[in-house]
């Protein structure tokens, strides 16, 4: 395969899925390792180190629940680029794993909700149930949302960051927001999508 002169052997047939050398397309394997990978990161049951270790490099973005989000890659500060490539590849595919968007709906770490050009996420907002754009009260105005928020448990804020808050929120995003309660199933998708490249995973 020396580029200096022609292959001996033609890369139709070194990529294939039978006879040939059976070498596998670059592009599919990066794809299968990079689904294996992500597999593992979502399923509940599986632990360990490693894992501790990635929701703890992104901690200061809420953990493992980045991979939910709509995030801008070139705002997450992850010393790996492995893991950087990773959320890359995924956020490339999220179309495909929630048709109906509702990933853009989660207010945090969200590349359409900026405060002073940065992603932000509150943890204490966050861990008070404050996670999509409906949290905010759009059909309220910003005094009548904040009150009746801190009604509901919502503590460690003021008014200001608040209404911040939702300046920030962009208007195709504070209307027709999807009826759901749960993020998307990654894991069902996962499956999909394994089975759309199973040729590739067989070999992992």
């Amino acid at each position: 395969m020396a580029k200096t002169k022609s292959p001996d052997v033609q890369r139709m047939h070194l990529i294939t899925r039978s006879g040939g050398l059976k070498m596998i397309d670059h592009e599919n394997m990066i794809k299968a390792l990079s689904l294996s990978w992500l597999k593992r990161i979502m399923d509940v049951e599986c632990s360990g180190f490693w894992k501790l270790y990635l929701d703890y490099l992104l901690s200061k973005q809420g953990g493992l629940f980045i991979f939910q989000r709509n995030y801008d890659v070139n705002q997450i500060d992850i010393p790996s680029t492995f893991y950087n490539e990773l959320l890359s590849w995924w956020s490339e595919l999220r179309e495909s794993a929630d048709p109906e968007r509702g990933y853009k709906f989660i207010l945090w770490n969200n590349k359409d909700i900026l405060i002073e050009d940065k992603t932000v996420f509150y943890r204490h907002y966050f861990n008070n149930g404050v996670i999509f754009t409906k949290n905010l009260l759009f059909n309220k105005t910003n005094t009548k949302s904040f009150n009746e928020m801190k009604k509901r448990g919502l503590t460690n804020t003021n008014f200001l960051v608040w209404t911040g808050l939702r300046q920030s929120v962009p208007p195709n995003l504070r209307s027709n927001i999807p009826d759901f309660e749960e993020v998307i199933d990654i894991q069902n998708y996962m499956k999909d999508l394994e089975d759309g490249i199973s040729s590739v995973t067989n070999l992992i």
